[in-house]
């Protein structure tokens, strides 16, 4: 049996009174259990396997799937689930790093668990909060972006382009190698760094044109789309307002 800390990603009926569970442990990664009984009134875990729940659960390890033993809210987040945009982040977050980094990871959930607090406050700066989240996300999973020097050739000069498929930025010589690379400036390179070295409440200090801006979150949330296995549902809704002021 594992107690375990846990941010509840999505959950399914199975079968009268039973609910299948997607959770991101702080000590398992990410986990599927199944939570026998959860409909039923006498175990009222019913609100602690809503989406975005902060929960800590006993896990047991079953033939293909944890069983859960005991459950305990402790957070449910309510700002977030009062604003349809910030719980569409929020669910669209924790959708990502479920699918795209399965392993235990303590850095990330402990990002999850920040972000998830950050969107929870009316007041939290909104502007650059999915590309800095999505860019921790993949530095976590080891899927970061090259973007300090050209992935084909390895020279840190003449950075003009960048590769989704390649994973990262090229020089005027390799841009060949990719023909749909998106052409990047100095000035949006030199934002990457930035963003790795500042917590999230810091974003709000950064001004960038409102064309750097898109193309920085056009850049990265192609570069996620191209590692996830599949695009999750919150943000295949989180496209049709991805150009949207944040």
């Amino acid at each position: 049996m594992i107690e375990s800390e846990c941010l509840v990603v999505r959950s399914y009926d199975f079968r009268e009174t039973s609910l299948i569970v997607d959770l991101i442990s702080r000590e398992l990664g990410s986990v599927r259990a199944l939570g026998k009984g959860a409909l039923n009134p006498e175990k009222n875990w019913t609100a602690s396997f809503l989406p975005l729940s902060h929960i800590k659960v006993s896990l047991y390890p079953g033939k293909n799937i944890y069983l859960v033993g005991n459950c305990e809210m402790i957070s449910f987040f309510p700002i977030i689930r009062e604003n349809l945009y910030r719980l569409c982040l929020a669910t669209s977050l924790v959708e990502i790093a479920y699918l795209i980094s399965p392993p235990p990871h303590e850095e990330l959930f402990s990002f999850l668990f920040k972000a998830l607090h950050f969107l929870n406050k009316e007041d939290s700066p909104l502007s650059l909060f999915s590309v800095y989240s999505w860019l921790k996300i993949l530095r976590f999973s080891g899927f970061h972006p090259e973007l300090k020097k050209c992935v084909v050739c390895g020279k840190s000069k003449e950075l003009s382009f960048y590769s989704v498929e390649l994973g990262g930025v090229l020089c005027g010589k390799c841009r060949m190698r990719d023909s749909c690379a998106i052409s990047v400036d100095k000035q949006l390179l030199g934002i990457f760094p930035v963003l790795s070295r500042i917590s999230l409440s810091e974003t709000k200090r950064i001004n960038i044109f409102r064309s750097h801006k898109k193309k920085l979150k056009e850049i990265i949330y192609r570069h996620l789309l191209y590692r996830l296995e599949s695009k999750p549902p919150a943000l295949r809704f989180l496209e049709k307002i991805f150009l949207r002021d944040e």
